[in-house]
């Protein structure tokens, strides 16, 4: 009997051992693939952190103990801009819809002009509006946190720059759609004959410039990141409308960025829609018409009354240019270029065709000098020098052989440029031709105020999404004005007109005589005048005597004219527009303030004038809050937006995605959930070998 055990065992038990190592195999096997195909399915996601540089659809993450990331919410953008004189009126309806089965959460970064005035905001739900409130920004966002902690369905709208807004909505039901609806007033730019309505579309990722402190710290003021996809051209679909009404005859309505359909109305008025029903955000939408202006200068003004205050918005237009009589001034101008790595590809072309242009248009008797900088900044000449031939072809063979790449370090050519010495018999002016994406902004507005002295500073804006907030703000702080061009076909017409104004400066050191209690305005200092440029106010007061003079230089003769408020109109939007000037300008000042006390002081007078008029800004958000709770689970994942490469932009590096990488916080999982699972697997087959041998070594 025991013998035949013993063969029973030695030739019956392997056999019995082998079928089941082959039936746990294959179960290991097909739970591995199971496995695979079920975090394809369910998560669409990767094990680990994504390459910002191939992100096509938005980056999302859910809670930590998934360790897996889903598929972004789709957004359409819809775009309503009502336009009367120089103040536009723009709604922006943004539609999101979660695409996962699970609860979400939204974040959207999204651009808007840096002078827009934000007072609205409302939620869309199943057909029920909700309007948002203004509330202090730490105030708002409790109340957000709160509603998305009690399951309401809530809506949170920040400004993290004055050019750059976020979105974030929370409790989107799975597979549902919710739409928010912001409205903003901004006052339109008119030069060289013409207005100009640009609504931005796409937020170009910023270089994060070294601190002071060292070169491994980085300035992280921000807030939030922007993250752009180099390859999907179908993010963020827009449509536009414009409703033109100027009040005056216009000419040449044009959009130099997007092919439109204009269809004329009734009384100088016109309906503007985009060609394509829907258009990728990855340039900025431009529009721009020229209204038939008479011989003479002509002035208009709006006014509104609210709370006891008069609001008034200025305006007056210089003459035909045929009329100017202008002086022959020579002129010592300093030309700042940026080289760095965001201006590759058609930007640093433009840049460098916009310069060729300007050094062409010198006359013998002007001096001049060129600035480039990327990591460091340097000067082609020690001093300014004559604009002879010989001396411009050598300046032109330079800047031939220049290329893009590395930082965006501007201050030390800022200091190169404005520190120059400068002659009495000279005017002096400075054209920086950049992008603009930096991130210390303060720094360099503080140092232009500083250093300006007898300069005037014109920036040059470069490529289809560059930082107009520094760009404008730098040329207002220089008393000079910003040139935005945005394809390689705009360089010589914008070129000409910027170079053309600056050889003719019509109006210098321009004041107001006016009277009244209370009066505070908007320029101040009022900004130079040229060739089609008018100059734009924006005053509020009590009892304004309505004879206001407005006087200037033009050479040394002394010019003087009288505008006449007009106390029969009443146009809703001045109030608006003068707050949003009041707010920028207390802002730049809280900038620039290094005294603790005195930037609390500053930080509670902006808060104070934007709850008063019900105005986004960097102390105040607008949050809207369902009261019924919808999501019982209380579980969300988050969803982070990617926008568009700004169109005609290219990579040099990858420095700007590697600074932002960490801001993406993936489950600290080690490895994640699904790499845990897939070892735990493999330890299991490994026991289960070692107890197979184990068993044969046993029974020999």
């Amino acid at each position: 009997m025991k013998h035949k055990r013993e063969l029973f065992y030695s030739y019956d038990r392997p056999q019995k051992q082998n079928t089941l190592l082959i039936r746990v195999l294959v179960l290991v096997v097909i739970f591995m693939v199971f496995l695979l195909v079920a975090n394809k399915v369910y998560a669409n996601g990767e094990s680990t952190r994504p390459d910002l540089n191939s992100v096509t659809r938005g980056t999302a993450w859910l809670l930590p103990s998934n360790g897996v990331y889903i598929e972004a919410l789709q957004l359409q953008s819809k775009v309503n801009i009502n336009v009367s004189g120089m103040i536009a009126r723009a709604t922006v309806k943004q539609q999101f819809r979660n695409t996962s089965s699970l609860w979400a959460e939204g974040l959207y970064v999204f651009p808007l002009p840096e002078n827009a005035a934000v007072d609205h905001f409302r939620l869309l739900i199943d057909g029920r509006i909700i309007e948002g409130q203004i509330q202090e920004k730490q105030q708002a966002r409790k109340t957000y946190e709160t509603a998305k902690r009690q399951g309401k369905r809530t809506g949170l709208v920040e400004q993290q720059r004055p050019n750059i807004f976020t979105t974030k909505l929370a409790n989107i039901s799975p597979g549902a759609e919710m739409s928010v609806e912001i409205e903003y007033q901004q006052t339109l730019q008119y030069r060289d004959g013409r207005y100009s309505l640009r609504y931005p579309l796409v937020v170009g990722e910023r270089f994060i410039t070294p601190s002071k402190e060292g070169a491994g710290n980085v300035q992280y003021d921000l807030g939030v990141y922007t993250f752009s996809s180099t390859t999907s051209k179908n993010l963020n679909q827009n449509s536009i409308t414009v409703n033109l009404d100027t009040g005056i005859s216009v000419a040449n309505i044009v959009s130099d960025s997007h092919p439109v359909v204009i269809s004329p109305q009734t009384d100088n008025r016109y309906t503007i829609n985009l060609r394509d029903t829907n258009v990728p955000a990855d340039r900025d939408f431009l529009l721009s018409w020229t209204p038939e202006l008479g011989k003479l200068p002509k002035a208009t003004v709006f006014n509104q009354k609210h709370d006891g205050y008069e609001y008034s918005l200025i305006t007056v237009y210089p003459p035909k240019n045929e009329l100017y009589n202008l002086l022959d001034i020579p002129r010592d101008v300093v030309f700042i270029l940026d080289v760095s790595g965001s201006m590759s590809g058609a930007s640093i072309e433009q840049a460098k065709s916009a310069l060729m242009l300007a050094l062409d248009r010198l006359k013998s008797s002007d001096k001049f000098n060129i600035v480039w900088f990327n990591n460091v900044a340097k000067k082609i000449f020690f001093e300014s020098r004559l604009a002879s031939n010989a001396n411009i072809n050598e300046a032109k063979n330079f800047v031939r052989s220049l290329s893009a790449g590395g930082g965006t370090m501007m201050m030390p050519a800022l200091q190169l440029a404005l520190e120059s010495n400068t002659d009495p018999d000279y005017l002096r002016q400075t054209i920086f031709i950049t992008d603009g994406n930096v991130s210390n902004e303060r720094d360099l507005f503080e140092y232009i105020k500083s250093n300006l002295a007898d300069n005037r500073l014109f920036t040059v804006g470069i490529g289809s999404a560059p930082n107009s907030f520094f760009m404008k703000k730098a040329a207002k702080a220089g008393r000079g004005t910003f040139t935005f061009i945005s394809n390689i076909r705009e360089v010589g017409k914008k070129s000409e007109a910027l170079f053309r104004k600056l050889e003719m400066p019509a109006l210098t050191d321009i004041k107001m005589e006016l009277f009244g209690d209370d009066i505070e305005y908007y320029h101040d200092p009022i900004p130079d005048l040229y060739i089609g440029e008018p100059v734009t106010v924006l005053l509020r007061g009590k009892n304004i005597f309505k004879e206001i003079v407005v006087k200037g230089d033009i050479g040394s003769n002394q010019w003087q004219h009288k505008v006449f408020l007009n106390q029969g109109s009443d146009n809703d939007g001045v109030r608006v527009a003068w707050a949003r000037e009041k707010i920028a300008a207390l802002t730049q000042s809280h900038y620039d303030e290094n005294n603790g006390v005195f930037k609390e002081h500053l930080k509670m007078q902006i808060l104070e004038e934007s709850i008063k008029h019900h105005l986004v800004s960097r102390f105040t958000s607008l949050v809207a809050v369902d009261v019924t709770p919808v999501n019982q689970t209380g579980a969300l994942h988050s969803e982070r937006m990617t926008n568009n490469l700004p169109y005609g932009w290219t990579r040099s590096d990858n420095k700007v995605a590697k600074s932002i990488a960490p801001q993406i916080n993936l489950p600290q999982t080690g490895a994640g959930l699904y790499a845990h699972i897939m070892f735990a697997l493999l330890f299991i087959t490994a026991g289960l070998m070692l107890r197979f041998m184990n068993l044969s070594r046993e029974y020999k």
